[in-house]
């Protein structure tokens, strides 16, 4: 290869043995080829390797200060370029590492008025097609799943499945999880039966449908009997326990305030012979439950999950349907300096996709006046590098080759796994370029 023709390339490191021995890629900007890797991706090594390619005007990377280095060291005039997608992750990354130290994994903020006027509260008696179908209205009024599971007291996983429901096939589709679980049951032992017989009438004998089927021979033989019930026999029944008969009497005195002492007294004068414990059990199951509605009925609470928030670095809100904009004003009215970490980072972003190094400085000097230790410390790094870091804006280079080729050399480690020393596979990974680049 002519290493005098090569002028634009990106290098990235790669692991020969993943936190002990390192090396390092070079891929040509312009045939997209990896042209070399090294075994080390120390700064004297890789400053040495790069004389050896005498041309280099841009040379793309990450934000390495030991590359950094080593391309001054081999090529003070060549234009580095700093990665924007590194750039912009390591940002995204120490603004969530903030809202993560500073917000609480649950953020309560006041209901909002329009839940209290347009959302029902749960009915008790409320069967599984109207809830489907009072979550789509409320759905279709442009209520949010969370909304709608904070108003409805319901899972948020079972709004979104209930949203997603046609309205003409709820009828059929709404069926309890034990009788869903039952049917599955049943078709399964439906499916073992009919083999079972199938097998049977081939001319296999119960030892073969054994080997066959991995059922036990005496399954086997009930299987054959033509008299096998498919839905077992105790299906359907519940069995009452001794306390049965008397809870609607002690839901009565709980009701009344009475202790557990007294209902105890009550319900043996009326002639309740069990246990104290099982009584205790279901009282205390009862009053958990009184206070939980009492708790919900006083509550002008509903939560947004911090998750939701950290989303928002990566999306606009209107990608992220977990939470409104009702809501995300709520959580800014008490957490301010969330507005900034959000305009920041959409102005970053801005200024990369805008192409305009001139806001640079204005966007670091805003960054600085948050005084946030983790946002300080990546005003630090590109301040150190920062005319790689107006070059990544300036011009369209990026490291994505680089990225690319590291996973194809992942690749062929573990093809070559058990005998991969350097040298092998430097000549491998550089003879399959060959070969692409000739095919």
């Amino acid at each position: 290869m002519d290493k005098a023709s090569v002028t634009k390339v990106c290098i990235d490191d790669f692991a020969m043995k993943k936190r002990y021995t390192y090396g390092t890629v070079m891929v040509d900007i312009e045939s997209k080829n990896i042209i070399d890797i090294l075994d080390s991706r120390d700064l004297e090594d890789v400053a040495k390797w790069l004389k050896t390619y005498p041309n280099l005007k841009i040379i793309s990377r990450d934000g390495s200060i030991t590359y950094a280095s080593a391309i001054r060291e081999a090529h003070p005039n060549a234009i580095q370029v700093n990665d924007r997608f590194h750039l912009l992750k390591n940002l995204i990354d120490y603004c969530k590492s903030h809202i993560t130290k500073t917000i609480n994994f649950k953020i309560p903020i006041e209901q909002l008025v329009n839940n209290d006027d347009k959302i029902k509260k749960p009915l008790t008696k409320m069967n599984k097609e109207d809830r489907i179908k009072e979550v789509q209205k409320l759905n279709k009024d442009g209520f949010s799943p969370h909304q709608i599971s904070e108003a409805l007291k319901m899972d948020i996983r079972t709004v979104k499945k209930y949203i997603e429901f046609v309205i003409n096939e709820v009828s059929s589709i709404v069926k309890d999880v034990p009788q869903l679980k039952h049917e599955e049951t049943v078709s399964k032992k439906e499916k073992s039966i009919n083999e079972v017989r199938k097998l049977h009438e081939q001319g296999h004998t119960i030892r073969a449908i054994s080997r066959e089927t991995g059922l036990a021979r005496k399954t086997i033989q009930r299987y054959l009997d033509p008299n096998v019930l498919v839905v077992h026999a105790a299906y359907g029944t519940q069995r009452n326990s001794i306390l049965t008969p008397f809870h609607s009497l002690i839901d009565e005195l709980l009701e009344k305030g009475f202790t557990f002492k007294e209902i105890e007294e009550n319900i043996r004068e009326k002639g309740y012979s069990g246990s104290a414990s099982t009584i205790r059990m279901y009282t205390t199951r009862k009053r958990r439950l009184i206070k939980q509605i009492l708790q919900s009925a006083k509550s002008r609470k509903e939560t947004v999950d911090r998750q939701h928030l950290i989303k928002l670095l990566y999306k606009p809100l209107e990608k992220v349907k977990e939470i409104s904009l009702e809501q995300l004003k709520a959580v800014l009215e008490k957490n301010p300096i969330l507005s900034e970490i959000y305009d920041i980072v959409k102005s970053f972003k801005e200024i990369l996709s805008n192409k305009d190094p001139d806001r640079l400085d204005n966007w670091i000097e805003k960054a600085k006046s948050l005084n946030l230790p983790d946002v300080n410390k990546f005003i630090k790094g590109i301040t150190r590098d920062i005319d790689s870091v107006r070059n990544s804006i300036t011009y369209t280079y990026s490291n994505g080759l680089a990225e690319g080729s590291v996973n194809k050399i992942k690749v062929i480690k573990r093809i070559m796994y058990g005998r991969c020393n350097f040298e092998t596979l430097r000549r491998k990974v550089l003879t399959f370029e060959k070969l692409r680049k000739t095919n």
